[in-house]
């Protein structure tokens, strides 16, 4: 009786040691990603209007139904999508050309199960028309995926 009282002490430490390694990972886990939903967010929706007191009529172009603006992203000009619900991109091309800082990488999937890793950044000063705003959150995401919207825009 003493050996089965033994090796259930033996058992329980093993058990609690068990308990401890894994409440320690799931603590680490929540720890090093429980603010990156925050984080994600604050990046993405940061964006200051710096102009005021202008009005602007922007020019657009419907492209089989993609209404595209001129957005201007350091010294270049680029094509983007006009989507009011969408989020800002941006290409690995615009990131290179405009030296845009990765400062999170989010892993993302789809409906078709298809999982990748993208980049979060910000841009210093974006233009549309006479509006300009600083710090825009952007993801770094290439459209080969999508070549309807690669072939006529460099973003959305």
């Amino acid at each position: 009786m003493s050996y089965l009282l033994c090796l259930g002490i033996q058992s329980f430490k093993m058990r609690r040691k068990t308990i401890t390694i894994i409440l320690t990972l799931l603590l680490a886990k929540s720890f090093v990603f429980g603010q990156s939903a925050k984080e994600q967010l604050s990046i993405a929706n940061s964006a200051k209007l710096v102009s005021k007191n202008f009005y602007d009529e922007i020019p657009f172009s419907d492209k089989l139904g993609y209404f595209t603006i001129q957005v201007k992203i350091d010294t270049s000009t680029y094509e983007y999508i006009f989507d009011t619900g969408g989020y800002n991109t941006v290409t690995t091309k615009i990131m290179d050309n405009a030296k845009l800082p990765s400062l999170m990488e989010v892993e993302v999937g789809s409906s078709n199960k298809i999982k990748s890793t993208i980049k979060l950044s910000k841009i210093p000063l974006l233009q549309i028309g006479k509006a300009q705003f600083e710090n825009v959150g952007v993801f770094n995401f290439d459209f080969s995926s999508s070549p309807v919207i690669n072939c006529y825009t460099n973003g959305v």
